[in-house]
């Protein structure tokens, strides 16, 4: 009986180096990933924040295209939104990690969801859509059209011209160094953040 107990205790004591051995490597691995980023010092800071957060496996994974759901996380995030309004999207369900989030969105006026009555949490944001989104959060005046200096300008889309533009005036959205925007490529999570965060620093407060 002595030895079960030796044993079962030992077993315990394992059992919590390894929690807390987990507990400890996946920051860890969190923090290695982001520093291998173009955008190291502000996902630094996001994470010291409490604002990002790598996925189960410990991973941040900055160049991967950021979703619809994600977006609206670090959004409401950033700028502390806390209050809720009811859902109604097809598919959005209150047992989502993200149903809070989408949740705080719509309370606060921002999400565009789509003809058919779904969001597409998982779907990719891209450029285009992703200024959309940040402009309208900020209720910024979308009625700017200086974005004709991009060659691939016409790709940009009739309803995200203007808030392609205006964040761009503002320094919060920048073109790539081949002069196009590129509207349709996704939004990666390091550049989603780096937007955001330049939103945040430049003293843009929620409406």
């Amino acid at each position: 009986m002595r030895k079960i107990n030796k044993s079962f205790a030992l077993l315990l004591v394992c059992c919590l180096i390894a929690s807390l051995l987990t507990a400890f490597t996946a920051p860890q691995k969190t923090y290695e990933d982001a520093r291998r980023s173009w955008a190291w010092a502000t996902l630094k800071q996001w994470l010291d924040n409490g604002w990002l957060h790598g996925y189960a496996d410990g991973m941040l994974r900055p160049e991967q295209p950021i979703s619809r759901a994600e977006y609206a996380a670090i959004v409401n995030r950033a700028f502390g939104l806390s209050e809720t309004s009811s859902v109604s999207y097809s598919d959005v369900k209150a047992s989502d990690w993200y149903y809070d989030d989408i949740a705080k969105a719509v309370k606060a006026g921002y999400v565009i969801g789509f003809e058919d009555g779904s969001f597409k949490p998982g779907q990719a944001v891209n450029r285009q859509e992703a200024a959309l989104i940040l402009a309208t959060f900020l209720r910024l005046d979308l009625s700017r059209d200086d974005v004709a200096r991009f060659g691939d300008a016409a790709d940009i889309d009739d309803a995200s011209w203007g808030a392609v533009a205006v964040l761009l005036a503002q320094n919060l959205i920048q073109g790539f160094p081949d002069g196009t925007f590129r509207p349709k490529k996704p939004m990666t999570r390091a550049s989603a953040i780096v937007m955001i965060d330049a939103a945040v620093r430049s003293g843009m407060a929620a409406p």
